[in-house]
């Protein structure tokens, strides 16, 4: 099968909806599609445009798979592509990317990967409107229920399984509380900032790091010093691969206080894959992601986020005092198996079928 992934963003940019795609790239390659990505802007004329072809892991078994990756495709181009492929994939609605696709590919996918809520509520409003003539997937219930047509199939997204795992026998957890994320207001690094301050009344010797990059890091650094927190947290910048899974191997609690609605949470995915303990907000599709795995707080506030918070801790200091390791329980395996990306993958492939 011909497959064209359409998404502004994709690998090696750094981000939830890129990392996605790059699975799903991967899982369709290893299927035996022939998988090309195009990405970036539409052009009127083909100067800008630059062909790769990426690698899609760096295991063994699949490190000669690879995908064509198209930047800032010639309108042609674009057309072209559209009307050979089996199927285009398109990563949230695009204008007027959408309806040119909609009118020349012989199936189109529209995958909603967030809301649409920006500050052009026009766009929005156009936005929405187009889903009602495309095939919709929504990556989560809340996402489908933010349709109008409220008929998306639900397909969740994947998180890379080769890369985050527990290995218990290799790695001390050494850190207690970890952020992975942007560092923007929405994600709540201030608030969980606010509630170590008052944890570590409690316990001196908490450890917490910060992994990501935003507009808000000067401001949260200058917070963590006003709150004479410089000893005990660590600002790490963002990280990726390997780095970034051997960072959430070295932790024992993944703390996600977002203020925002999340349309998903892949570092819930891949915490728990870490054999971490993972504590959200009642915020957008995070407790779904999150199953009964962990601790959902109460509310978004920070009294809310430390207790708990501390209730994690306090149940981290009675493993560690009765010998238990930690590590990916069997059932968390059994519940993550649906996000693996080759089911994902299959389960795209499956829809393709049923709509040609």
């Amino acid at each position: 099968m011909k497959i064209v992934l359409h998404s502004t963003r994709y690998w090696p940019d750094i981000g939830g909806m890129e990392s996605v795609g790059r699975l799903l790239v991967r899982g369709w390659t290893m299927a035996g599609d022939d998988v090309t990505v195009v990405s970036g802007s539409l052009r009127l004329c083909s100067s800008t445009r630059t062909t790769s072809r990426q690698l899609l892991s760096a295991g063994t078994e699949s490190s000669e798979l690879s995908a064509t990756v198209i930047r800032d495709p010639s309108l042609f181009e674009f057309l072209s592509l559209a009307r050979t492929a089996d199927a285009v994939v398109q990563a949230n609605i695009s204008l007027p990317a959408t309806w040119i696709l909609k009118l020349f590919s012989k199936q189109l996918l529209v995958v909603h990967h967030t809301w649409y809520a920006s500050t052009q509520r026009w766009k929005d409003l156009l936005k929405l409107f187009t889903s009602r003539f495309v095939k919709n997937v929504a990556v989560s219930t809340e996402l489908r229920n933010h349709l109008p047509k409220r008929d998306a199939t639900v397909i969740p997204n994947p998180f890379d399984s080769e890369l985050f795992c527990s290995k218990p026998e290799k790695e001390l957890r050494a850190g207690e509380i970890l952020f992975v994320g942007r560092l923007v207001s929405d994600k709540g690094v201030d608030v969980l900032l606010r509630s170590v301050a008052k944890l570590i009344l409690e316990f001196p010797d908490l450890r917490v790091t910060i992994v990501g990059d935003g507009d808000e890091a000067p401001a949260l650094k200058t917070l963590s010093t006003s709150l004479h927190l410089d000893g005990c947290v660590q600002f790490k910048g963002s990280q990726e691969g390997e780095v970034l899974a051997g960072t959430y191997r070295q932790h024992k609690i993944v703390v996600v206080p977002s203020q925002w609605e999340e349309p998903y949470g892949v570092v819930v995915l891949e915490a728990l894959a870490s054999g971490c303990d993972v504590v959200v907000t009642p915020s957008g599709a995070l407790p779904s992601v999150l199953g009964s795995f962990g601790v959902v707080a109460l509310d978004k506030s920070e009294p809310s986020i430390t207790n708990s918070i501390r209730s994690l801790l306090h149940q981290s200091s009675d493993r560690r005092e009765f010998g238990q390791t930690t590590g990916a329980a069997p059932e968390v395996s059994e519940y993550l198996h649906q996000f693996h990306p080759d089911r994902v993958a299959a389960a795209y492939r499956a829809l393709f079928e049923v709509t040609r």
